[in-house]
């Protein structure tokens, strides 16, 4: 999460499949979104085509370590709705190999490299699972202690144990086959009572070293603990953090902003699409309401098909950020 190592980005772009403006214009398709329509209109306004987001829709830089790896995943999930986005999650994956190598342990914050952990294990390529699979090793090495409680340290500086490091930690831990880690994580952090509210799964932010909670709640937090509890089969206890969210971090159904522009947090939204979206397949529960997110989103677009993270406002025509974008292209093409 957070900070430094700005990509740049001076590559010419690659030139993309026509849009039809029309299509992706307000008023349009009164029905509802469509997903690949959606994604199509994310990718024109940030893709460059060969490799790498641009931060903006007026193409001048590039994007930050945990975003891109984050920005990945939106692509992976595009790829599992339509195959056409398939070759972009490997250029996209050897774009963030050429900006900071296969080795990824120069980055003291560990869920910055448990992001790209995740997004280069889900790309179904095994040379880039590989690289997952190291790296997750050497944050599992330096991270993880029982002190203060069980669990990863946010960054090599040990101040505090983060449900952004232990959710992906445990996301990361599974994808890359180490499940005793992904339990481990499950058990002593993330369903812990001193860090989780086991009355409806709501997970706080973090504790720090000398034992204080902070119990600010974030979408993102509580999208990979349903994420962990999907892939390790505590369906009960993800669909209470479903609830949750549901409950406690929306307003009038819609989920609230967190954050805009280029702020951590206004991208949290897409993550908790993600593993929504994984929950919802094997449980129809809340698919009115995330489609009622999704719906929402598209409906605020602006003429170029970009959805910000207000989706209670309408997207300016003038510059947004593809961070913040993500989080309602991610609604989109995740919701059922």
């Amino acid at each position: 999460m957070r900070k430094n190592n700005v990509v740049s980005n001076t590559s010419i772009v690659t030139a993309m499949a026509a849009l039809s403006l029309f299509a992706c214009a307000p008023g349009a398709q009164a029905a509802g979104p469509d997903k690949t329509l959606a994604m199509d209109c994310y990718n024109n306004g940030f893709y460059n085509g060969n490799g790498t987001f641009y931060n903006t829709n007026t193409h001048t830089t590039g994007n930050q370590f945990w975003t891109y790896a984050e920005e990945i995943e939106l692509m992976e999930d595009a790829a599992a709705v339509n195959s056409k986005y398939s070759s972009a999650v490997t250029a996209l994956c050897n774009g963030f190999i050429a900006a900071y190598g296969t080795d990824w342990s120069g980055n003291t914050f560990n869920d910055d490299i448990l992001w790209a952990c995740i997004a280069f294990a889900r790309s179904g390529n095994a040379t880039f699972k590989s690289y997952a699979v190291n790296n997750f090793n050497k944050v599992w090495a330096r991270a993880y202690d029982t002190n203060v409680i069980s669990g990863l340290w946010w960054t090599t500086a040990k101040t505090s144990k983060n449900a952004c490091v232990n959710g992906p930690g445990a996301i990361a831990a599974y994808l890359v086959g180490n499940t005793s880690a992904a339990n481990t994580l499950w058990t002593g952090f993330l369903t812990n009572s001193r860090v989780c509210d086991l009355s409806k799964y709501r997970i706080a932010d973090h504790i720090n070293s000398d034992g204080t909670v902070g119990w600010a709640e974030f979408t993102y937090n509580q999208g990979t603990l349903i994420g962990a509890g999907v892939l390790l089969g505590h369906r009960a206890e993800a669909k209470m953090a479903m609830q949750e969210t549901q409950n406690a971090l929306c307003t009038n159904g819609i989920l609230n902003v967190e954050g805009t522009g280029t702020n951590d947090a206004a991208g949290f939204k897409g993550v908790f699409a993600r593993w929504a979206g994984k929950y919802a397949a094997g449980d129809t529960t809340f698919n009115a309401w995330l489609d009622a997110n999704a719906n929402q989103a598209w409906a605020e677009r602006n003429s170029s098909g970009l959805v910000w993270s207000n989706w209670g406002a309408r997207t300016s025509d003038g510059t947004v950020y593809s961070w913040e974008c993500s989080s309602g292209a991610s609604m989109i093409v995740n919701a059922p």
